[in-house]
């Protein structure tokens, strides 16, 4: 048998590789991250309301908890961690 040549679109038949998510980065890097892992679960997630609304931002947090997905529910408590100790972190929409 012989080798399929590669097309240059290989990586994409395989499964994505798990994010390194940095927990102590950016408020908007770990919203776009919490997003899309929210996602992988069919939860869809505002990320202009992560920024605007804590009520919101803590409503996704508490569904996150009830997802089986130990790194999504570690990324929920570092968002709410960041926005007890810097909620003007929050306030500005990028």
């Amino acid at each position: 048998m012989t080798p399929v040549p590669d097309s240059g679109f290989s990586h994409f038949a395989h499964e994505p590789q798990e994010p390194q998510v940095a927990l102590l980065g950016g408020a908007t890097d770990l919203i776009e991250a919490f997003s899309l892992r929210m996602a992988r679960h069919g939860m869809c997630v505002s990320r202009r309301m992560m920024l605007a609304d804590p009520t919101y931002a803590r409503q996704q947090a508490a569904h996150a908890h009830t997802l089986d997905d130990p790194l999504l529910v570690l990324m929920a408590l570092e968002l709410m961690r960041q926005y007890e100790s810097d909620p003007s972190v929050f306030g500005h929409l990028h």
